[in-house]
């Protein structure tokens, strides 16, 4: 059952080199965070570098520093 304060999350696939999701996998474990986590920051990450404006889901809009 979905908690009513949840975020509301999309399903995405995508494909990634073996090598790549390995590291992925294995920071995950070392940063205590789901691989899910690490994903959704690098995208945010790579959004801001190409100048493009990210929602926090507060109101709020993260822009490159």
């Amino acid at each position: 059952m979905k908690r009513k304060d949840a975020p509301t999350r999309e399903t995405y696939s995508v494909r990634v080199q073996p090598r790549v999701i390995d590291s992925l996998r294995h920071l995950a474990v070392d940063e205590h965070q789901p691989l899910s986590a690490l994903l959704e920051q690098a995208i945010e990450d790579l959004l801001m570098k190409h100048g493009r404006r990210v929602p926090t889901g507060d109101g709020q809009v993260r822009t490159k520093k």
